[in-house]
């Protein structure tokens, strides 16, 4: 999976929430943070660019960046708007002069210029910001709004179009406490959630053909909440099409499943020993599961305990394993 990060005005791909997002989401997404061009129509010709070459499954703007952002939704990706700032040259008329970046830049020049033709140039993208925009797009995009934002006020306006919009305990721009606590889940619950848990039930209805189907119910339902329990680590077929993914707390192996089509291709031995290379020692499986048992052990785990119900007190034996 890919995420294309959208930095604020003064910024570049280098601040805070890029680095924080970059760490955060390490082993699940590739996180692409470009430092942006001054203009907007060089930036957004090269958002534009990365769209075409990266194929991001969500955009993530912040501020400026989200100006940007919600011109390239559409339905094959997510978008995420944060503190959007939908009327730039407000931003920039009264600060017209000299100033430095916050953030360092690739091209290592940290001072630019606010200029009347600049802001000209923003308020003529202005006017066509929305000119793609279509009530089909709605489902696809999500704002984040701080509320201690004293900056950014286009609330209002962002309501007028699109109706998914939060609100996070924070100001205009992001901290990486925010990154972590809203705007990950939030990546996770919209692009990645929906895939891993394909993956889940495509796997368990290959391997675990004891579970009733109202149970199975039961297990789908509760997805959102297992993954966002545990570090995820996620195998991919190509740029968007998860096959398999482990999920590990601070001791253990969590969950493991691959997509039944890739069985017996190495990723579950490469994600175990992931896992192990980590520290990670432990792991519990399914009593029915004799496959999963069977692979554990070539694995060189070894049954050290057994429970005869299930972490949700279901009547399906657990057994612990450690290697």
């Amino acid at each position: 999976m890919k995420i294309l990060f959208l930095h604020g005005f003064t910024s570049s791909g280098q601040c805070e929430i890029a680095q924080t997002l970059r760490a955060e989401m390490e082993g699940m997404a590739e996180v692409i943070a470009p430092d942006l061009p001054l203009y907007p129509e060089d930036a957004i010709t090269l958002v534009d660019k990365l769209c075409q070459e990266h194929r991001p499954q969500v955009i993530v703007g912040s501020s400026c960046g989200a100006f940007y952002a919600q011109m390239f939704v559409c339905s094959m990706r997510k978008v995420i708007l944060v503190n959007p700032f939908f009327r730039m040259s407000e931003f920039l008329e009264p600060r017209i002069g000299l100033r430095q970046y916050k953030s360092p830049r690739a091209d290592v020049k940290q001072e630019f210029e606010i200029t009347p033709n600049l802001i000209e140039h923003f308020k003529a993208i202005e006017e066509r910001q929305f000119v793609s925009y279509t009530p089909d797009n709605k489902p696809y995009v999500y704002g984040l709004f701080g509320k201690q934002d004293t900056l950014a006020h286009f609330r209002s306006m962002y309501d007028s179009l699109y109706t998914n919009a939060r609100e996070f305990v924070g100001g205009h721009t992001m901290t990486a406490e925010n990154v972590r606590r809203d705007l990950v889940p939030l990546i996770k619950e919209i692009g990645i959630y929906p895939q891993l848990t394909d993956v889940w039930a495509k796997s368990v209805k290959a391997m675990h053909t004891f579970l009733s189907n109202e149970d199975f119910e039961f297990y789908k339902g509760l997805m959102p909440t297992y993954l966002s329990a545990v570090r995820l680590y996620v195998e991919y077929a190509s740029e968007d099409t998860p096959i398999g993914f482990m999920g590990l707390s601070d001791d253990a192996i969590e969950m493991l499943f691959v997509l039944p089509s890739h069985f017996r291709k190495g990723i579950g031995r490469r994600l175990v020993e992931l896992a192990v290379s980590r520290g990670i020692r432990k792991v519990d499986v399914n009593e029915q599961n004799t496959s999963a048992r069977h692979f554990y052990e070539a694995m060189g785990f070894k049954v050290v305990g057994r429970d005869e119900t299930d972490g949700e007190g279901k009547p399906y034996p657990i057994l612990h394993m450690r290697k």
